[in-house]
């Protein structure tokens, strides 16, 4: 070959080395943009990792938290049934002795009210042996004047 076409083909090489090497450079400048864009998306992958976990964290101690209360919910709820049942045994038992109270309470009504009849009766009775009795003293006291008086005359005709 001639030198002129070897001068062309160096020259030809030497030219698209050039451009191989600003492509390089170019390659390069960006690989950086990415390799630093990739750095900053990986701090950002571990701090948005580093939340979730912080998350998962407070979520698993919100689970437990709230497996506990529903334990103490469901625990509540049995003692009020508990006491529920109790008291509604305890109210039943109160209203028999309610009831058997108001029974024996109308009878002492009923028997205060046959002995207020019977007060009644009696003090009716009472009043009438009284005046009875008035009118039996009233007639002795009568005779007994009657008879003195009898007496003091048949002693007078006697005299």
């Amino acid at each position: 070959e001639s030198l002129a076409e070897l001068k062309m083909t160096l020259d030809a090489a030497i030219e698209s080395h050039a451009q191989v090497q600003d492509e390089a450079s170019s390659l390069q400048i960006t690989n950086e943009d990415l390799m630093k864009d990739l750095r900053e998306k990986g701090l950002a992958l571990e701090e948005a990792n580093s939340k979730i976990a912080a998350m998962e964290e407070k979520s698993s101690s919100a689970a437990k938290r709230f497996s506990a209360l529903g334990e103490k919910v469901a625990n509540l709820e049995s003692k009020l049934g508990a006491e529920r049942s109790a008291a509604i045994t305890k109210r039943a038992e109160l209203e028999g002795k309610l009831e058997a109270a108001i029974l024996s309470n109308t009878k002492l009504t009923d028997q205060a009210a046959s002995f207020q009849k019977a007060e009644v009766h009696a003090t009716k009775l009472l009043s009438e042996k009284a005046a009875a009795l008035e009118d039996a003293k009233s007639n002795i006291t009568a005779m007994k004047e009657e008879h003195s008086s009898a007496m003091l005359k048949q002693s007078e005709e006697l005299a």
